[in-house]
């Protein structure tokens, strides 16, 4: 008991720490939500206790997650900072996710009683709800940051695709 909340606090701590520290802005920034939701969608068709009430439940998840990612997303500052593009979470922005943490929980067990027994996800496919959570929220996050910000997205692709380069010729 006493090991879990230790991890528990570890864990909130990092959330904390990432969510407030400013960080340079990824050129990766989609590649990962991206590759996030496939895996995620990949999982769901792959399990054959999914139903159609389970996919409901899961699409609706990830929808909400994505809304939630959007506000996420337009509360992040960008800036740049010594030619650099950085970007920086806010009190605000850490309070409304941990705000929307129940309110998606929630979601689950109020489909259950609407959907049928189908949008109850047990066993092998009890992650699933977290992994459309978590692909909604990053994507959502991400997407908001492109649209908001699209020449320090570009900028920033730029730099990783010339930093790729050059390891590569470093390399040969």
């Amino acid at each position: 008991m006493a090991k879990d909340i230790i991890l528990g606090i570890v864990i909130l701590a990092i959330i904390v720490q990432r969510q407030l520290v400013p960080r340079p802005l990824s050129g990766r920034l989609l590649i990962l939500p991206l590759l996030f939701s496939a895996y995620a969608f990949y999982e769901a068709a792959g399990n054959s206790t999914v139903q159609l009430a389970g996919w409901v439940s899961l699409i609706l998840t990830l929808l909400l997650s994505l809304i939630v990612g959007f506000i996420r997303g337009h509360m992040t500052r960008v800036y740049k900072e010594n030619g650099q593009w950085m970007v920086a979470g806010s009190w605000k922005a850490l309070l409304f996710w941990l705000l929307s943490i129940p309110i998606r929980y929630g979601l689950r067990f109020l489909l259950v009683p609407l959907l049928g027994a189908g949008a109850a996800f047990h066993g092998q496919s009890s992650s699933l709800p977290y992994l459309f959570s978590i692909s909604g929220l990053l994507l959502g996050r991400a997407c908001m940051l492109a649209l908001r910000h699209p020449e320090a997205v570009r900028e920033a692709r730029q730099a990783h695709l010339a930093t790729r380069a050059a390891r590569r010729s470093h390399r040969d």
